[in-house]
Parts: C-alpha cells; sequence; structure tokens
C-alpha cells in the first residue's frame, strides 16, 4: 500500500491534504478521487452559483499522478 494526497481546489482555492489515505495503486487513487467529486458535486445548490472543482491526487513523493475536474453551472428559467 502507498500513500496518497488528495488536494481540492475550489474555485481557485486550494486546500492541501495533510494526511494523505493508503491505496493498493495509483489507478485505485485516480477512482476514489473521481468518486469524491461525485459526492461533492450532489451537495451543490443553484445559489452556489458556478464552481469548479478539481482533486489533484499526489503519490508520496508528491508528485501529481491525475487531477479529476467538475464544472458545475446552474442555469435554468424560474418563474
Amino acid at each position: 500500500m502507498a500513500i496518497y494526497y488528495f488536494d481540492l481546489n475550489d474555485n481557485g482555492v486550494t486546500i492541501d491534504d495533510a494526511d494523505g489515505l493508503e491505496f493498493e495503486s495509483n489507478e485505485r487513487a485516480f477512482k476514489e478521487a473521481v468518486i469524491a467529486l461525485s459526492e461533492m458535486s450532489r451537495d451543490l445548490k443553484p445559489e452556489d452559483g458556478r464552481k469548479i472543482l478539481r482533486l489533484s491526487v499526489y503519490d508520496a513523493e508528491r508528485k501529481c499522478i491525475a487531477e479529476s475536474e467538475i464544472k458545475y453551472d446552474p442555469r435554468g428559467i424560474y418563474p
């Protein structure tokens, strides 16, 4: 098992992962990033406005091995 760090960028503000999590492979760590972003997107509301959420996955040496991004741009016609 190796340690991976998941840094979140929320509209240009980065939150560094100081603790990291252990996974058996780069692929598994990347899948977890995609799952985490999907779960975060469920909590977004139209009043949040436009958002770009990006998770960058780093290995133990802090080398970026993958990134996943969701763009949220709520638009609607309201009565």
